[in-house]
């Protein structure tokens, strides 16, 4: 061992290895020494000793104190700190000042706050403002167009849905005089833009409520659709009742088709079902030209349902003669017992 310990002394003395790398290398060679073994009375191995416990560590350097205030390496700013000082804003402990820095709060953007009226806010209110890119001038702009007395919490909620002064002036000039900030938001959300209400006013859809322009933007009625319809002959129909047409789907052209075939006799419940069972204008000319006696609308929207087509009818009326009602066909269809 000891020529092994001298062998590495002299390298280190040629040069040819570091201090370092020498203490590595006499680590490994008292690694490999096998452990003296004590002996107890009568010559008895007690086996190895066991090593001295290593030495604690020094405990962390304290943290550095400047003007007051702690500050860790690389966290809060001392200039930061001074300058939200200096406007002011004294109440703020480290965490929260750190929160403010994190966030990129800056003192301007707290001064420009301040400068509004708005000296009041928390940590979490300013952090708030930062992250939705809340705006000194976005606030401002709101004020002037009236809204003086905006809460904190609605002021956040106009800025995580982007909502726009320009919107509301738009709004405005379109006879929206009177929204809030829940209907601005509302309107929004379900992207009724101004285009929407510039075609609705086009329209002739004037004197809308919030709710009614919403529930049509949700189902996608656009003021182009409505203004089809009432072309076609549904000027009648309110604005409920042209959603749920609009939701199933039936085209201002099958309306126009059936007013010319009813007049303005076929209800409005009638048009559903017949748009919804896929009843066109031509299925309904060609069955009563076949003379059916007793042909009501729930008969057709009965033989669209069970796949009786014209062919079929023609047939059946050939098999049982021409004063078979509509209800007969229909029953003989669906039960299959007397004709195939």
């Amino acid at each position: 061992m000891s020529e092994e310990r001298n062998q590495i002394l002299k390298m280190v003395a040629q040069g040819k290895i570091t201090a370092e790398e020498a203490m590595l290398l006499l680590e490994a060679l008292e690694g490999d020494e096998p452990e003296p073994e004590s002996v107890g009375p009568g010559g008895w191995a007690l086996g190895a000793l066991p090593r001295p416990p290593k030495p604690p560590r020094p405990p962390a350097p304290p943290e550095s104190i400047h003007a007051g205030r702690k500050f860790r390496e690389n966290r809060l700013s001392p200039a930061f700190a001074a300058a939200v000082d200096k406007i002011g804003y004294r109440d703020f402990s480290d965490k929260e000042l750190w929160q403010l820095q994190k966030h990129r709060v800056t003192a301007g953007y707290l001064r420009q706050l301040k400068e509004l009226g708005l000296d009041d806010l928390s940590v979490e209110d300013l952090v708030k403002f930062k992250i939705h890119n809340i705006q000194p001038e976005y606030i401002e702009a709101f004020r002037a167009l009236g809204f003086t007395d905006l809460t904190r919490r609605e002021i956040v909620k106009l800025g995580i849905h982007n909502v726009q002064p320009e919107y509301v002036h738009k709004a405005r000039q379109l006879g929206l005089d009177n929204l809030s900030v829940d209907d601005l938001i509302k309107l929004h959300i379900h992207n009724v833009d101004p285009t929407w209400l510039q075609e609705a006013a086009a329209a002739g859809l004037h004197d809308l409520s919030v709710k009614e322009i919403t529930q049509l933007a949700i189902h996608n009625v656009t003021p182009h659709y409505i203004q089809e319809m009432w072309a076609a002959g549904s000027e009648k129909l309110d604005l409920k009742q042209l959603v749920q047409l609009h939701i199933h789907n039936i085209k201002p052209a099958l309306v126009q088709e059936l007013r010319d075939l009813y007049g303005d006799k076929l209800p409005f419940r009638e048009i559903m079902q017949f748009g919804i069972h896929g009843v066109t204008a031509e299925f309904v000319r060609e069955i009563k030209a076949l003379g059916l006696r007793e042909l009501t609308s729930q008969d057709l929207v009965e033989m669209a349902m069970h796949g009786l087509g014209i062919e079929k009818i023609r047939q059946m009326i050939k098999a049982r003669g021409s004063d078979v009602t509509a209800a007969e066909l229909i029953a003989a269809h669906i039960e299959g017992d007397w004709f195939d």
